[in-house]
């Protein structure tokens, strides 16, 4: 996610990541709760998939947006479950909500770009305090502990908001 000018200051700079799918849904089930059964993060991802061409077991890692709270996550969890099924080996998987906290419209831009930077320098870093997973979190590789190192090739991230907003992006490691 690098602009690569054909001269002067920057020619030639590496991309840590390029966006290969997205999207964006609503789905309006209440102002602050989320939809229960997480249908904004399966709808979003599945969609960002298949306009990249991809399929779930082609992910070599998830960014969840990982609100930190018993309903977002549940919700959330439930969505990947839902996307994820079929996958047949746990995705390795973080969220970096715990380390920045709540920002709001800026969650998604600054999720994607902890994404892109981390693709490109090969690890996932772990879930900010996380001791046990919830239920749910089965098919994940939540990362706990520190940082993981991966030779990943591509990421799905997610991220939510108010209202029922949910989007996903793809991002696949650059050259």
């Amino acid at each position: 996610m690098c602009w690569r000018p054909a001269s002067g200051p920057g020619a030639g700079a590496r991309r840590s990541a390029l966006l290969t799918g997205g999207a964006q849904v609503c789905e309006a089930h209440d102002p602050v709760a989320p939809e229960p059964h997480g249908e904004g993060a399966y709808l979003a991802g599945r969609l960002a998939l298949e306009r990249s061409g991809l399929a779930p077991a082609d992910l070599d890692g998830l960014w969840l947006h990982g609100t930190a709270t018993r309903a977002g996550d549940q919700a959330e969890l439930a969505g990947v479950a839902r996307l994820l099924a079929g996958v047949g080996r746990p995705l390795p998987a973080t969220a970096t909500k715990g380390l920045t906290g709540h920002l709001l419209g800026a969650s998604g831009a600054v999720e994607l770009a902890f994404a892109a930077l981390c693709l490109g320098a090969g690890f996932l870093p772990a879930v900010a305090n996380l001791e046990t997973p919830m239920a749910g979190a089965s098919g994940l590789g939540l990362v706990r502990g520190g940082a993981l190192g991966l030779a990943a090739r591509r990421f799905l991230v997610l991220s939510a908001g108010f209202g029922g907003h949910a989007a996903a992006a793809v991002v696949e490691r650059g050259g």
